[in-house]
């Protein structure tokens, strides 16, 4: 099973006649379900999925398509990382799964934000004049970007 967050879903008629889902995840992967009468309730489910959502599949790989055989609301852990699409980072959407549970997560976090800093401020300074005060502003502006929306 794979967990995705869908960006499109769409019914769409094939050049049969036989319509079928068409599953688009965050990166621009498709998927899809084809209506069958031996079992209706896959299409059913596939199409009831709004934009957004994160759900579960299970899929074949046939050629250069994919298959779905399983679909379901993703069970997340509050654990677990959910990577927002490109898209989502440039309109400055916040993460809506949390996923730092204790101070230590927290500390891995805020070094991964500083270590971010000292590399933004390499690429995009020609002198070597970078104030501590600088790189800890920015790291502070990236812990809130990736903290918004989750503080409890």
């Amino acid at each position: 099973m794979v967990v995705i967050r869908l960006s499109k879903v769409e019914v769409k008629p094939s050049t049969t006649g036989n319509n079928y889902v068409s599953l688009v995840d965050a990166n621009g992967n498709k998927y899809s379900v084809w209506a069958d009468p031996k079992n209706p309730r896959l299409f059913d489910d596939a199409k009831s999925f709004a934009p957004g959502s994160l759900v579960s599949i299970d899929f074949v790989q046939n050629g250069k398509y994919k298959n779905i055989k399983a679909i379901s609301p993703a069970q997340v852990d509050s654990r677990e990382v959910v990577v927002p699409s490109l898209d989502e980072l440039k309109n400055g959407k916040p993460a809506t799964v949390p996923f730092f549970n204790d101070r230590k997560d927290r500390r891995i976090s805020r070094l991964a934000c500083i270590n971010a800093s000292i590399e933004f401020h390499k690429l995009n300074r020609v002198d070597s004049d970078i104030s501590e005060e600088m790189i800890l502003t920015t790291a502070g502006k990236f812990e809130d970007w990736t903290y918004r929306g989750m503080e409890e």
